[in-house]
């Protein structure tokens, strides 16, 4: 937080000073429209930048404590309430989240898309993959793919005709294990247009079967199985996975934003056996999937958290009276 110290103190300055003086304004000097003809130093465009980054932010924990504060104490709820609530004083609001190497730039403030009403960004589910991954016993051969498999695959199927197993380096861990007859289950979550989806692929059986949380009759990607054919038929000799129906019924959600726990949820339920996702159990498993991604985090967090939470509010109070378009 040093930088934003810096910051804090230079709205200070500005505040103090004549904003017209050219010991102020340095060679250069931009107009803010809304406070008129005064000119402002040049770095207060990248001040303005970084104080809404924090802003925004902000915003998104305030949205996680305002959903926290709604949500429903039922007997389930109730245990997890306390305990989230003492993750967000412990976890600093913003800076690299510990203990998910396997999720690399995975940010604090990108959890908080597991309990406010954004939605999983990719580097979230990659983190809650890696969790799934890390629960499923060797004997199983059953893995999670990240969220960027399909995409690499399609790429992949525009520049080539032929697949060569082990070229590209992202996929070459997955194709290493088909090879050596250690996978024979592979979840692929999918992520379009704005909503998470997940296929289930059968190696042994050659099929495949396709999860969507918004309807009861999903249509499948068609560059996606296009590429997950193009891929398979290269390790086994021109055969193609077809398409089943999944073997238990996909809960349905009632909001825009639940899809991505519900992915995870539900490849957690094919590959552990673990509950299902329902409606009624949404918050119960948001909650969850928070916990278990801040599990790494140490009470002496809190501080800075508390730091934080005051350089910010005195950042803020500048910015509500300047931020507005910048013309030089």
């Amino acid at each position: 937080n040093k930088d934003l110290v810096v910051f804090v103190r230079k709205a200070r300055m500005i505040s103090k000073t004549n904003l017209n003086s050219n010991k102020v304004m340095g060679p250069g000097s931009v107009i803010i429209p809304r406070l008129g003809q005064r000119r402002y130093p040049k770095w207060i465009v990248p001040f303005l930048a970084r104080v809404q980054a924090l802003l925004n932010i902000r915003k998104q924990w305030q949205e996680v404590i305002a959903r926290l504060d709604r949500m429903d104490i039922n007997s389930q709820n109730a245990p997890l309430i306390p305990v989230v609530r003492s993750k967000l004083i412990t976890m600093p609001w913003r800076g690299d989240l510990l203990g998910f190497t396997q999720a690399p730039g995975l940010k604090t403030c990108d959890i908080a898309c597991v309990l406010d009403s954004t939605g999983l960004n990719d580097l979230a589910m990659n983190a809650l993959v890696s969790i799934i991954n890390s629960e499923i016993p060797g004997y199983k051969r059953t893995y999670v793919a990240d969220s960027y498999f399909a995409d690499r695959l399609a790429r992949a199927r525009r520049d080539s005709d032929e697949y060569k197993p082990l070229a590209i380096p992202d996929v070459a861990e997955i194709d290493s294990r088909v090879k050596s007859g250690s996978l024979s289950t592979l979840f692929i979550p999918v992520h379009g247009n704005n909503h998470w989806t997940v296929i289930c692929l059968n190696l042994l059986k050659m099929e495949f079967w396709y999860a969507n949380s918004l309807t009861a009759k999903p249509i499948v990607p068609v560059h996606v199985v296009d590429a997950l054919q193009w891929w398979v038929s290269s390790h086994f000799a021109d055969k193609v996975p077809v398409r089943v129906p999944p073997p238990f019924a996909i809960p349905r959600q009632r909001d825009a934003f639940s899809c991505g726990i519900v992915v995870a949820s539900v490849i957690r339920h094919a590959a552990l056996g673990q509950p299902k996702w329902k409606p009624q159990t949404s918050e119960y498993h948001a909650m969850s999937w928070f916990v278990q991604l801040s599990d790494d985090y140490p009470a002496i967090e809190v501080s800075r958290s508390f730091l934080f939470t005051i350089q910010t509010s005195h950042a803020c109070c500048f910015v509500a009276r300047l931020h507005s378009p910048l013309r030089s």
